[in-house]
């Protein structure tokens, strides 16, 4: 209704008495585009209610009742006609009338009732203009007015986003009067909630801040527990224990390098504090089975006890949860291709629980549209592809994928597998062809190779249904029902029928690790989860390591393989051939993808490949800016107040040397910290100074330059461009998009924290497991560099670039500081097990949407439940990066050493976790942890 909102031409006009409704037809479509009547009061005679019922759905009222609409011709009707929320229109109506109402500009007069009040108002009236029944109103002169009313509608809408932006640039300095922001997380949420302006918060309903999570709240448990294990006492009086002769050096050699290691002082401590080796999970157990006859059961014992028992001549074996037991849900068979066909460029659906559903639908169809209730895999796949928008070409290929599915994520009941017997057959009720059902066979249970395999959608005969597929066998091979014994573990189709026929027949029991046919949905997540730190935790029994380092990298792996599936999910659907890994990060994001990219691309999509691009934020910097540089300057100001003129110059790119006599002349010093250098007018008057501007904007575009040749010599710059990295606000991507103009771009994180400078057009970034920009948990991502340091190679960082030959090349800088030796051994742990992880997720048809609280759960275990190795890297590494230059933050990493030897050690590592940020790495950092063991111990 806005757009047509305008001042009235005139004076009201009074239409002719002969005027019809069906005149203001167009006046009445567009109001019930705002709210439909679901009764109509009609006291014209008809006329107006034919009107009403060709532009909605509405019924004539009781007329004891009142009704959503009145209509009339010339007299006011008794207002006891309209509902409370209704409202009354009439034509021609007399002056003077005693109801609060409003005269249209097409003559119609609105009596409104409470809930419609707004009919009344003077926007009402200038909206009705566009209605007035003169003689220039036909549909010409109609569409030019609507015309001028979108014209001022855009007019009005530009004041308002001016406005909007007047205060998000206010809100915006209030954030950026906090110390680096980027740096805590925590400290985030308050800058946020102190930039609401005043009006608005005094307006807002006071919550409680929310309670701590389970997992925080354990870990804070575990902390304060230690911490009063640990009151009152003396590092020296531990260290009576010291065994010299057992460690080979004196105590004092301990107490001067051991204690920093967390080194054993004895072999019972060494005992304590080595964690336990990995165990293989336990067998299956298959327990016994029950032998039913036709005068009832028999015995109850193992599978081939019973089956000496009958002695038969032909024995047959159902196969899913009989001779072969899947390692997943049964559904998840159906899952994995729903998420192959998710994945395809086009597909209709995203959510693959909504596409198995859409399958299982077809199947019912298929089922009921034949007599023997049977339905073949292509079938259903070809079909369920149309419906999802899937090439029909690729529908062969998921037939297969999904055959392979079965035989890779399988296992044979080895009790079944060792029957020997001359006379075997495989029976099944199921959807794929024999030849399909006997490769999974071979391929699980390679004894059963050379077993025939029937099965009821080819042979058009079940086992459900009477029995026809037993029946069948039994005359193929010559036997009659007392001569056949069959194994299986349904109830209904593979005991009751047989034993009805006058046959044997083993109930074996379905061993419930996972839901059943029917019942996998998103609640099952968990057991899935389960499924996949079981075969992690296979993996490490059978490769230990003593390695920390490497043990943590391997628990952390799922995460960096999400982080990479997402981007790859992102990749299928557009079409893109390539993702973009950006930052030191990006080098061992990009190792992961080119393991996890073949397992987990869907058929008949091209290969996803990894581009490694060289840039950090302080090399793409400089090359985003745009005159006026005060304003661009923000984007580093809203997380950076705190900072000198040097850092500034140098974050952009160029060297301070060059601009002394301006910076003297603004009256600054060169490596004066200024507290807030976007509201110090010395910086102001200093970026104002022409010189300053020519020789920036002179940069700039060499800048833009060499970075757009350095891009474009390494990839291609497409639609979409997708950009992967760890997080937390895709400062990288905003660069990119700024500097080369990329019209459309996908960066994908791990984690997003909430948005400080506003976003450019055509950018989405996804958080892969939080993102606090829309209210997500964040907090607990705190310091964040946790993460980045293990995924970080000791590598020097991109300042900038430089032509060689002709040729542009990255320029790098070591950053000071040392970095953990432990990093690669970490990498090593991921790549070792990125293949399991990403078997998993395709085989079980999880998708990073699916996945994500459980994705979100794995990132927050990361912080608030470290394994020691992810603690030791980042206490071990003193150097924390940050937006540009000569901004690194200090997180305390308070060493235990001598000086601890008397002091109360519960104060020294309370004040060691407040120091740190981050309690519960400190807490499982070795030489704590190694201190904690001791006082336990005594």
């Amino acid at each position: 209704m806005a757009a047509m909102w305008r001042p009235p031409g005139g004076p009201v006009p009074v239409p002719d008495a002969g005027v019809d409704w069906f005149t203001h037809r167009r006046f009445f479509s567009d109001l019930f585009a705002v709210a439909v009547p679901e009764t109509v009061h009609d006291l014209t005679g008809g006329q107006a209610f034919d009107l009403l019922r060709s532009l909605a759905d509405v019924r004539a009222a009781d007329p004891d009742q009142p009704a959503d609409l009145v209509v009339a011709q010339a007299r006011v009707p008794d207002p006891s006609l309209m509902d409370e929320g209704g409202l009354m229109i009439v034509a021609q109506s007399p002056p003077g009338a005693d109801s609060p109402h409003v005269e249209l500009s097409n003559g119609l007069t609105v009596f409104a009732g409470g809930d419609q009040s707004w009919l009344l108002s003077d926007a009402v009236v200038r909206w009705s203009a566009g209605y007035a029944l003169t003689a220039a109103d036909d549909e010409r002169d109609y569409l030019r007015g609507r015309v001028h009313d979108l014209e001022d509608a855009i007019k009005g809408q530009e004041q308002r986003i001016e406005l909007l932006e007047e205060q998000l640039l206010a809100a915006r300095d209030e954030v950026a009067r906090l110390l680096p922001l980027e740096v805590s997380p925590k400290a985030q949420v308050n800058a946020l909630r102190r930039s609401i302006p005043v009006s608005i918060r005094k307006r807002m309903p006071r919550k409680r801040q929310p309670s701590a999570t389970a997992d925080q709240s354990q870990a804070r448990s575990r902390i304060a527990d230690d911490l009063r294990i640990l009151k009152g006492r003396r590092l020296r009086g531990l260290l009576a224990d010291y065994d010299e002769a057992w460690a080979g050096r004196p105590v004092q050699d301990y107490i001067e390098t051991g204690i920093r290691r967390g080194a054993a002082i004895n072999a019972k401590h060494l005992d304590v504090i080595t964690p336990a080796p990995a165990q293989l999970p336990p067998e299956l157990q298959w327990g016994d089975a029950t032998l039913h006859g036709p005068d009832g059961v028999v015995k109850t014992a193992g599978v081939a006890e019973l089956v000496s028992v009958v002695s038969p001549r032909l024995l047959s074996i159902d196969v899913w949860d009989t001779l072969v037991v899947r390692d997943r849900p049964a559904d998840a068979a159906k899952l994995a291709t729903a998420r192959r066909m998710v994945l395809q460029p086009g597909a209709k659906l995203e959510d693959v629980f909504e596409a198995m559903a859409v399958r299982v639908g077809v199947e019912a169809q298929l089922a009921a549209d034949d007599p023997m209730q049977e339905y073949e895999l292509t079938d259903v796949l070809r079909v369920t592809a149309a419906e999802l928008g899937v090439a029909d070409e690729v529908v062969a290929q998921l037939v297969a994928a999904e055959i392979a599915d079965e035989v890779a994520l399988s296992r044979a009941r080895d009790d079944i597998a060792a029957l020997d017997h001359p006379h075997r057959v495989i029976a099944s009720d199921f959807y794929m062809r024999e030849d399909d059902l006997a490769d999974v066979v071979r391929g699980v249970a390679p004894s059963f190779a050379e077993v025939p395999v029937y099965v009821s959608v080819q042979r058009r005969a079940s086992k459900r249904l009477g029995g026809a597929l037993l029946d069948l066998i039994r005359r193929d091979f010559g036997v009659t029902p007392q001569d056949h014994l069959h194994i299986g573990d349904n109830v209904h189709s593979d005991v009751d029928v047989q034993v009805a026929a006058g046959g044997h027949a083993i109930h074996v029991q379905r061993v419930d690790r996972f839901p059943g046919p029917g019942e996998f949905g998103r609640d099952d997540l968990p057991s899935c989860t389960a499924q996949l730190r079981s075969l992690l935790d296979g993996h490490d029994a059978e490769n230990p390591s003593d390695d920390p380092h490497r043990t943590a990298g391997r628990h952390a792996a799922p995460v960096a393989v999400a982080l990479v599936a997402r981007g790859l999910e992102e990749a299928y659907r557009s079409g893109a051939d390539r993702i973009h890994y950006v930052s030191r990060e990006g080098l061992f994001l990009a190792q992961v993808h080119e393991i996890v990219e073949p397992i987990l691309r869907p058929p008949g999509v091209p290969a996803v490949v990894p581009i490694h691009l060289a840039l950090s934020r302080r090399a793409t910097f400089g090359a985003s800016l745009q005159a006026p540089y005060r304003f661009s300057l923000q984007r580093m100001w809203s997380m950076y107040a705190r900072q000198s003129v040097t850092a500034m110059l140098v974050s952009i790119g160029v060297d301070p040397l060059d601009f002394d006599e301006q910076i003297a002349a603004a009256g600054l010093v060169a490596d004066e910290v200024l507290t807030d250098a976007r509201r110090d007018p010395r910086v102001e008057a200093f970026l104002a100074d022409p010189q300053v501007e020519e020789k920036l904007s002179a940069h700039v575009a060499t800048a833009r330059d060499a970075l757009r040749r350095y891009v474009e010599s390494r990839t291609t710059i497409g639609t979409p461009f997708i950009v992967c990295d760890i997080g937390w606000r895709g400062t990288i991507q905003d660069n990119l998009v700024r500097a080369l103009g990329i019209r459309s771009s996908v960066g994908v994180y791990l984690g997003l924290f909430p948005f400080l400078n506003a976003q450019p057009p055509n950018s989405r970034k996804i958080g892969v497991a939080f993102d606090g920009s829309i209210g997500e948990e964040f907090e607990y991502a705190d310091p964040p560099a946790v993460l980045e340091r293990p995924w970080t190679p000791d590598v020097p960082s991109t300042i900038g670039f430089e032509t060689v030959d002709g040729t542009v090349m990255p320029v790098s800088e070591k950053e000071s500081g040392h970095v953990s030796p432990g990093i690669a051994a970490f990498q090593s742990g991921t790549l070792e097990v990125a293949d399991i992880v990403a078997t998993w997720m395709s085989g079980f048809g999880l998708t990073t949407q699916v996945l994500r609280p459980e994705i979100a759960a794995w990132t927050k275990d990361l912080w608030c439940s470290p394994t020691h190795g992810l603690a030791d890297i980042w206490f071990d590494s003193d150097h924390d990066d940050s937006f540009g230059a000569l901004n690194s933050t200090t997180f305390g990493k308070v060493v235990p050493g001598p000086d601890w030897l008397d002091g109360d050690l519960a104060t020294l590592v309370g004040e060691g976790m407040r120091a740190s940020g981050w309690p519960e790495g400190y807490r499982a950092w070795a030489p704590v942890d190694s201190l904690v063991a001791l006082a336990r111990m005594r």
